[in-house]
């Protein structure tokens, strides 16, 4: 039988990365990325942080994680190759949003003998946190000039982000300010229900020359009040659509709220739980 060493100077260059690359995949039982977080030298560069990193790998348009392969060099009875992952950090940090987001490079060499068998060490990392550091600080600058000048610098998928958060500052979670509209109100008090908040997402933000406006729609589970009924499932979905304005933040403002938000208009819906569940969309081909 051909020694694998062998086998692997037969191929070009790209198609040795590719064996490589599929040697290290077969031969780890769990995702190769993730076990690289483990490594002391990923541990010891998340604690040096200050702040909590949650890092994702970078993934292939097959939802694959991305393991990037150098070209390999060839010594007696053994192969060595670079190795190297991608990961980003979902876990948001600080009151201002960036326009970049926390980024890690874990890099390695792998080690490959004549029989097949891989292992990886020499593993280093690197981020990009000095880089965001510098934008969020110059961001911050802004944000105090204006939060509508703040918001200009960001991009469109960040000024929801930043949108995200102002919500989150100017109404609360749990029990948000609006749930206190008459209307409202009045609907929930007729369903006897109390709500527990699930989640809320921010549309597109569109700026003008001294406002914003932005989608807000918050999608809330309804529950029988405690010792109506035993059970703890919710009996109803309610979603409310906000259209928000964001403005500057005027002298009556809040201190930990950089900017007014109001609500120019609401609409919600109230919807039994069977039907939020059962609701599916019909393609017709």
């Amino acid at each position: 039988m051909t020694k694998y060493l062998t086998f692997l100077r037969s191929l070009t260059d790209s198609q040795q990365r590719h064996a490589i690359r599929r040697l290290i995949i077969s031969r780890s039982i769990k995702p190769v990325a993730e076990e690289m977080l483990k490594h002391q030298t990923i541990v010891q560069c998340n604690q040096s942080f200050g702040w909590s990193a949650y890092w994702k790998s970078e993934t292939s348009e097959f939802g694959m994680d991305v393991l990037e392969v150098g070209s390999p060099r060839f010594s007696d009875g053994l192969c060595t190759a670079p190795i190297w992952f991608r990961y980003r950090n979902l876990n948001c940090s600080g009151s201002i949003v960036s326009n970049l987001e926390y980024q890690l490079t874990v890099h390695a060499l792998v080690y490959i003998d004549e029989d097949g068998e891989p292992m990886v060490g020499t593993v280093t990392c690197a981020t990009n946190q000095d880089e965001v550091k510098a934008e969020k600080e110059a961001l911050s600058d802004l944000k105090k000039e204006g939060y509508l000048s703040y918001l200009r610098a960001l991009t469109p998928a960040k000024r929801r982000d930043a949108v995200f958060d102002l919500a989150d500052l100017a109404w609360g979670i749990d029990n948000p300010k609006f749930l206190s509209h008459p209307q409202l109100t009045i609907a929930l008090m007729q369903s006897g229900i109390d709500l527990i908040y699930s989640e809320h997402e921010v549309g597109p933000v569109e700026l003008y020359r001294d406002h914003g406006t932005a989608p807000i729609t918050y999608t809330f589970y309804g529950y029988l009040p405690k010792g109506t009924e035993e059970t703890s499932e919710a009996i109803c979905c309610v979603e409310v659509d906000i259209f928000a304005r964001v403005s500057e933040r005027s002298a009556s403002g809040s201190d930990d709220v950089a900017a007014e938000l109001a609500i120019n208009g609401l609409w919600f819906s109230i919807i039994p739980i069977e039907d939020h569940e059962q609701t599916s969309l019909m393609i017709v081909s």
